[in-house]
């Protein structure tokens, strides 16, 4: 038996020896082994897929290895840039789309790969079933949508442009409805373009005091409200080319029937119309530098839901993004 008292002592102070040197390892080891995972998660993915047998026998197995090496490299952006081929990848990925028990690893696995810009522009142009899955994760649906929209500008003074949501690739447009069996005009996203908006915009940003406009209370109710006078961006107004609503508007207006409750407690959600006969600030969207579009006095956002594509709201903080496609 060895005495204890004749162990070496460690000096006062002297940390621990960590477990990694205790059992001959080190932290760089750890780090060289992350790639090394991907790539065997990779080389897994690419051997499922060379043949119907193969990916029977061993999807679930590879999608485990591709999904554990891209966790292990989720904050090193060049390894995962480095993966290929990555065609490949995404034909596997939406084949394990199928599965319904793998959609949440797929939503996961996609929010690291969307970290760079080439996985985003596979997965804009990925099949539908696994397209389908990605947009249910919020996450990763704000990555597609923005990659869709990048390279969109704000349109110029006087162009006449169509408004198109960059994910649904649904427009915008003014249709009419039966309210309370009375025809009234509404905004609605379709599948065709049918509305034609011409441009207004003078280049400067109104900065002054906001004059006093009919969703005042709004504005007292929703202190974070109003657009910030420091966001990148241009000031434009949309006015409506055709019926209905000829040359009237958009605008952020609240419902014109609403209930006393709403009036009082500055309830009752603002809502995209197309009334106003001229320009002003209620009249005001600021297109921002990432193709968002915001109406600068209430500070609210215009939003396409996934989940409700026909309908497009004003959202305190979801936001869509969008495309001004030149007329014809």
């Amino acid at each position: 038996m060895v005495d204890a008292r004749s162990r070496p002592r460690t000096p006062a102070g002297t940390p621990p020896p960590s477990s990694c040197e205790h059992f001959g390892g080190s932290s760089s080891s750890a780090d060289s082994s992350r790639p090394e995972a991907l790539s065997r998660g990779v080389r897994a993915v690419v051997e499922a897929m060379a043949g119907e047998v193969q990916f029977t026998n061993d999807n679930e197995r590879a999608f485990a290895l591709f999904r554990k090496g891209c966790r292990h490299c989720a904050h090193l952006p060049l390894e995962l840039e480095a993966v290929g081929p990555k065609d490949t990848v995404v034909a596997f990925l939406s084949r394990v789309a199928l599965r319904r028990s793998a959609c949440r690893q797929l939503q996961e696995l996609a929010a690291i790969l969307v970290q760079v810009a080439t996985w985003r522009d596979l997965f804009v142009q990925a099949p539908r079933q696994l397209l389908e899955v990605l947009q249910a994760d919020a996450t990763v649906l704000a990555a597609l949508a923005a990659a869709q929209a990048l390279g969109s500008p704000a349109p110029k003074h006087e162009a006449r442009v169509f408004l198109r949501e960059a994910w649904s690739k649904r427009f915008l447009s003014v249709t009419q409805c039966i309210e309370r069996e009375r025809k009234a005009q509404c905004c609605a996203m379709t599948e065709r373009a049918a509305s034609l908006f011409v441009c207004h915009c003078d280049g400067r940003r109104h900065l002054d005091e906001m004059d006093d406009w009919d969703e005042e209370e709004f504005l007292d109710y929703h202190s974070q409200a109003r657009c910030a006078g420091d966001v990148d961006g241009t000031v434009l107004g949309f006015a409506h080319e055709g019926i209905p609503s000829p040359g009237c508007f958009l605008a952020c207006r609240r419902p014109r029937r609403r209930t006393l409750r709403d009036v009082v407690t500055g309830g009752g959600d603002p809502e995209l119309c197309c009334t106003s006969q001229a320009c002003g600030r209620q009249e005001e969207f600021l297109w921002g530098a990432d193709a968002t579009i915001q109406h600068v006095s209430s500070g609210l956002w215009l939003f396409v839901d996934p989940a409700k594509p026909d309908s497009v709201t004003l959202h305190e903080w979801e936001r869509s993004y969008w495309e001004a496609l030149p007329a014809l």
